[in-house]
């Protein structure tokens, strides 16, 4: 019975993480679009684009710090309208590479899991979140490690050990260390 649950708690977890990245992939093709296709710039009988009003801000924030999902997928659809405004000629792996940068420079994994508290349900599931624990292990001493891995565990966080588990063994198998502390 106990081995049924677990599969069940496995493919609900695969489900939601298919679920989000088919969710993700559609805004960022929404946002191609508006790129190509909605986002030509007014012109004056010229030809000349007419100057914008409003200068466009992008602001970010991680993605567990939202209380809904409802309410990341506005801010994401958001974000990229507003990047894309900023920069017309942005391709999607570009537009990612730019998300990645900023979950890494406000330090979202960091976070997630020195505040454990205020981040009672989560587990990391997307790629981003997968690598940047990953990235995030690798600053740790073993036994700091040890306590992460115990600490995604006890939350059944089965999923991103796998993948985790993956990934380091890829990265040692390839003669590249996960760390020098590890």
């Amino acid at each position: 019975m106990q081995l049924f649950t677990e599969r069940s708690k496995d493919m609900q977890a695969i489900l939601r993480h298919k679920f989000l990245a088919l969710l993700v992939c559609i805004l960022v093709l929404v946002g191609v679009w508006y790129i190509g296709f909605a986002s030509k710039p007014n012109q004056d009988s010229s030809g000349t684009p007419a100057p914008t009003s409003t200068p466009v801000t992008v602001t970010y924030k991680c993605p567990a710090d939202y209380a809904t999902d409802e309410a990341y997928q506005s801010d994401l659809r958001s974000f990229v309208i507003e990047y894309a405004k900023k920069n017309p000629n942005i391709t999607q792996d570009e537009l990612e590479a730019e998300r990645d940068k900023l979950f890494t420079k406000h330090k979202c994994i960091n976070r997630y899991f020195e505040n454990k508290e205020d981040y009672p349900g989560w587990c990391p599931i997307s790629d981003r979140e997968v690598t940047g624990t990953l990235g995030y292990l690798r600053s740790l001493k073993v036994d700091e490690v040890l306590d992460i891995m115990k600490f995604l565990s006890d939350r059944e966080c089965s999923v991103a050990l796998q993948r985790i588990n993956t990934l380091m063994t890829k990265e040692i198998e390839s003669g590249k260390s996960p760390g020098s502390k590890l």
